[in-house]
């Protein structure tokens, strides 16, 4: 499974996010609700694992600490998406936190490949739903 390599990661726009503490450190990463009600990495491992929440654009720098996650939006995630088609599905890894170009074991699909515009040429973006 392809996995995507992300260092970094910019809110473009948004129509749904939510900020909530991180229940441990991470960066950049697809999350899911703890059972405590923080947030932690999902993967495509197993059902409950899987039950993605959004993309967290910011990184834990301690557990406790409020990060932003978008729901439903459009992140710049650097290089991560290069290569890729605009409409591809980009899905849930079954690395924690991880999105990936192919299915999980249980497949979710996080967002899809769209072109921004901020030049001549077009940019890979990625746009998150949640719930595909």
């Amino acid at each position: 499974m392809p996995d995507l390599v992300i260092t970094e990661a910019h809110i473009v726009d948004w129509t749904d996010k939510f900020d909530a503490p991180s229940n441990e450190v991470f960066a950049f990463e697809a999350v899911r609700f703890h059972t405590d009600g923080t947030v932690t990495p999902a993967n495509g491992t197993a059902a409950g694992e899987a039950n993605f929440q959004g993309f967290a654009v910011v990184e834990s720098q301690r557990v406790g600490q409020a990060i932003t996650v978008i729901r439903e939006g459009i992140v710049d995630i650097g290089n991560a998406l290069d290569g890729l088609a605009f409409g591809d599905p980009i899905y849930l890894s079954d690395t924690d936190g991880t999105l990936a170009t192919t299915a999980g074991t249980v497949s979710v699909i996080a967002g899809r490949v769209i072109p921004g515009w901020g030049a001549l040429t077009s940019d890979r973006l990625l746009h998150v739903k949640r719930g595909g």
